[in-house]
């Protein structure tokens, strides 16, 4: 079973949808929207069709960059 990538957490069951411990979302399947590569939840960009993730834009967002 996997941890929260938000505070290590592990999850309860694979069945979680949410942390027990901050509530944040469980991340699914990341896939690049120019390529359809599968991504890690913390890449902020794919290393192959190079479109810039979800997270990419949210710490993008945290770092004042939009």
């Amino acid at each position: 079973m996997d941890t929260c990538p938000a505070c290590g957490n592990p999850y309860k069951s694979d069945l979680s949808k949410f942390c027990s411990r901050c509530g944040a979302a469980r991340p699914g399947d990341v896939v690049c929207g120019n390529c359809g590569a599968t991504l890690e939840h913390t890449d902020c960009f794919c290393d192959i069709g190079g479109a810039q993730t979800a997270y990419g834009r949210e710490v993008d967002k945290a770092l004042g960059k939009e």
